[in-house]
């Protein structure tokens, strides 16, 4: 069950300087994915007995934000305490969350295992984060005056892949629901921050 997954879930020193990093350990060898709270990615692998090699890079401020925003949302759904934690050994994957003002925790996994929604979109957006170091940023179109459409599907900074549902006007701007993925989540979204999300629209 989803309440077994996280093995444990734990505050670690206080303020630390990254805002959310993941560790895999398999097969005697480290695999960590850091993003600090001045923007900065670092991708490091230790192989088993071996040197680590470090690979980074500086998010734009959209990356940021998003990444941020993930992380938050992660740390509320792990903090609501609906979670049972057993120890965890052998190949894991060690997620730490620190998001600004709250106190760092972690959540260990079996590496094999599957995750709980929040703790799954979190990994996604550090895979995606991660590619970039090999293909760059997302080439991103100009959104600055776009207007969405129902039925537009588009491809977000995190990698996701979303379905405009619904236009709304509303006394504080535009709002706009958003299908995530194929499935039936949806979430509200405005359109001043949609823009600024978006990489590219995608084809049915």
């Amino acid at each position: 069950m989803i309440s077994c997954l996280i093995a444990a879930l734990l505050a670690v020193a206080p303020a630390p300087s990254y805002l959310v990093e993941r560790i895999v350990s398999r097969e005697g060898g480290v695999h960590r994915v850091s993003v600090f709270g001045d923007g900065v990615l670092v991708v490091a692998d230790t192989p088993a007995g071996g040197a680590a090699t470090v690979r980074r890079r500086t998010l734009n401020q959209v990356e940021l934000s998003v990444i941020r925003s993930v992380v938050a949302e992660c740390y509320e759904a792990l903090e609501d305490g609906k979670y049972r934690f057993e120890e965890v050994r052998g190949e894991r994957v060690e997620v730490r969350l620190a998001p600004p003002g709250h106190e760092a925790m972690r959540a260990v996994v079996p590496l094999a295992s599957v995750r709980p929604l929040p703790l799954a979109r979190l990994e996604q957006a550090l895979d995606e984060l991660e590619k970039t170091l090999a293909e760059g940023p997302p080439v991103r179109g100009d959104f600055s005056t776009w207007i969405p459409r129902v039925g537009e599907r588009l491809e977000l900074v995190d990698g996701q892949v979303v379905t405009v549902t619904e236009v709304l006007a509303v006394d504080e701007g535009v709002l706009v629901n958003l299908q995530i993925g194929g499935g039936p989540a949806s979430t509200y979204v405005f359109l001043d921050e949609l823009r600024g999300r978006v990489v590219r629209r995608v084809e049915r």
